[in-house]
């Protein structure tokens, strides 16, 4: 019984000293602790993202009309998702299963683009005439300044790699669109492949303000993304604090908790756009008022 109680004690205090070893190379690795220099795309300034375009009557989100839209309301940001086809091809896909908008239930990853290149997209229960975007063609409806938040909805190596070889290929692109997943370990892969790539960490909700003083600085990323009801005084008061509300970016804002978000003094919004709300340069002049308050 002795021997066993020996083995174990052996046994945890080689644990322990192979995670202190790791830790220790992931602090030397990650640059140690401080503050980082961020990317900030917008130049510190207030962004509206319209959320995979505008959407109106009979006009699908992430299409080209969406797109033309936000541009028509002068939107110098948008939100859009980015997905994957079974042969590899990067296309502006919210949904993993093609039901709600092409009526036809079965995964995007199960089908190649090919398949649905060509098929109508739905607005409910009417059939449009708009299709399905692929990566390379959104990029040519948007203005080749307008700032992207590019949401990842499968996070694997082959979506990783697909877009650093398109960057790659694209250099000038990188400037204006930023990564976004809930996946630390997915962002920083692309961040070891390309520093110049811009990286929002999404999830980083109320209470997960400690992870941000134990992350080495070459592992921080830039912008910090969360639902709006997962941000609390708590959290204002870290990002403030910090120097860091500009690095803030929360989704689920519409008509009726836009004031709310503004009075909380949050910087960055991506926002379910109607016209009654305002015009674009009224809704960031409101974001603007409250900063001198």
């Amino acid at each position: 019984m002795l021997v066993y109680k020996k083995l174990i004690i052996k046994f945890l205090k080689l644990v322990l000293a192979s995670f202190l070893f790791i830790l220790l190379l992931l602090i030397i690795l990650g640059g140690g602790y401080g503050k980082p220099v961020l990317i900030n795309l917008s130049n510190k300034k207030p962004l509206l993202f319209a959320h995979r375009g505008v959407i109106q009557k009979n006009v699908v989100e992430n299409t080209r009309k969406a797109f033309e839209l936000s541009k028509k309301y002068d939107f110098k940001a948008v939100e859009t998702d980015l997905n994957i086809t079974k042969d590899g091809k990067l296309i502006i896909f919210h949904d993993e299963n093609l039901k709600r908008l092409l009526h036809i239930d079965t995964s995007i990853y199960q089908v190649e683009w090919e398949f649905i290149k060509n098929k109508n997209l739905y607005y409910g229960d009417f059939k449009t005439n708009q299709k399905i975007l692929s990566f390379e063609s959104f990029l040519n409806v948007i203005d080749t300044n307008t700032i992207v938040y590019l949401d990842i909805k499968k996070n694997s190596l082959q979506v990783a790699d697909s877009l650093l070889m398109f960057f790659d290929s694209h250099p000038s692109i990188i400037n204006n669109i930023m990564i976004a997943d809930e996946s630390f370990l997915f962002l920083n892969y692309l961040r070891f492949k390309n520093k110049n790539i811009t990286l929002a960490w999404e999830g980083f909700n109320k209470g997960k303000e400690w992870l941000y003083f134990v992350i080495p600085k070459n592992f921080k990323l830039d912008y910090y993304a969360s639902f709006f009801d997962k941000v609390n005084e708590n959290q204002m008061h870290f990002f403030k604090s910090n120097d860091l509300i500009t690095q803030k970016i929360v989704y689920t804002i519409n008509k009726n908790n836009f004031d709310k978000a503004v009075k909380l003094g949050l910087y960055n919004l991506i926002l379910d756009y109607s016209p009654e709300m305002g015009t674009y340069q009224e809704l960031i002049d409101k974001i603007l008022q409250k900063e001198t308050m």
